[in-house]
């Protein structure tokens, strides 16, 4: 199991990155995933408007995956806030291996005015993310 950086991001990693890259791995070990595509994500960030989701896009399958969007369903506190897709954004990442991960931040900014706010930060039990379909993106 190995988990990645998008190619963008590559060039900034930083040794504190690389730890944080290993215990999200050993997390993910002990989390059995069972989807043939996966999203992992632990925490959440509120900052007004905008919703900061850090990501783990994962390959449960035996099959290289490359281009590809994701529809998903996001709540927090039980109420839906994006029901929609998620795309790997074309040449931004490298194809993903058979038990490979890439770690990737999802930013959604809700409409209305964006003021000065604390960051929060909100745990597992407090939103879900739920992969609705998935399928690979023709690009022409």
């Amino acid at each position: 199991m190995k988990i990645k950086l998008p190619k963008y991001m590559e060039k900034d990693l930083e040794k504190n990155d690389l730890n944080i890259l290993k215990e999200i791995e050993k997390e993910l070990i002990s989390s059995k995933l069972t989807n043939d595509i996966c999203i992992f994500s632990d925490k959440v960030y509120l900052n007004g408007k905008k919703i900061s989701v850090p990501l783990i896009f994962f390959n449960n399958t035996d099959k290289i995956i490359g281009d590809i969007e994701i529809k998903v369903a996001f709540s927090i506190y039980g109420k839906v806030i994006f029901n929609g897709a998620i795309a790997f954004k074309k040449d931004m990442y490298d194809k993903l291996l058979p038990q490979e991960g890439v770690l990737d931040y999802w930013i959604l900014e809700l409409a209305g005015e964006q003021g000065e706010m604390e960051i929060i930060e909100l745990k597992k039990d407090e939103f879900n993310l739920q992969i609705i379909e998935c399928h690979e993106i023709c690009y022409e």
